[in-house]
């Protein structure tokens, strides 16, 4: 499973993400975000606007990867669509990168996706 996943530096909250089955709007390759499989989302807690539920830097949520779309609002930009998550609890799992999208091995996570207890979108 090496570089399959996308490592996002974001200030959104987990109810942002469930709520958006997303996460955007990011200045990326889209030809490198579609062969990811995982999208990791990791606590930016700089912006004024970030959640401030868990440490700086910290994953807290895993997401399969079921699309990547065109921003509407931000034309450049790609929105990463999720259709299952899981919610983790990894600190300092940022890199610490400028860039707040980032590609890393799973491996590199020390993230076993069979432990982890996955949630599904209700139909509509």
């Amino acid at each position: 499973m090496t570089g399959d996943v996308v490592v996002v530096f974001t200030g959104e909250s987990l109810q942002d993400l469930r709520q958006e089955r997303s996460s955007g709007h990011w200045k990326a390759s889209r030809s490198r975000l579609c062969r990811r499989n995982w999208i990791v989302a990791t606590r930016n807690r700089h912006a004024v606007w970030s959640a401030q539920d868990v440490e700086h830097g910290t994953a807290f949520m895993v997401g399969h990867i079921s699309g990547i779309k065109d921003s509407s609002k931000r034309p450049g930009r790609y929105i990463i669509e999720f259709d299952r998550y899981a919610e983790i609890n990894l600190k300092r799992a940022w890199p610490g990168n400028q860039n707040p999208v980032t590609y890393l091995a799973l491996e590199n996570l020390h993230l076993n996706l069979r432990s982890l207890e996955w949630k599904t979108f209700p139909a509509g």
